[in-house]
């Protein structure tokens, strides 16, 4: 058997990039510079976004045309 993951790698999951995307999008205010934080491209973290949002069912971001 393989030895468990360490809580390192088990934090980068795939499962856990669109809640990260979150967290770091309402922190900084902004997609573009959570996508910089995160060393991913904006239409990425839009993606994991809406992601979130469709497994949650509901809109989580108030979204205009410069800010959120």
């Amino acid at each position: 058997m393989n030895p468990p993951a360490s809580p390192r790698f088990s934090y980068k999951s795939d499962k856990l990039k669109p809640l990260r995307a979150f967290c770091q999008t309402v922190r900084l205010g902004s997609v573009s510079r959570a996508a910089d934080a995160l060393f991913v491209s904006q239409p990425a973290i839009t993606l994991q976004l809406q992601a979130l949002e469709r497994v949650l069912a509901m809109p989580l971001l108030e979204r205009n045309a410069r800010r959120l």
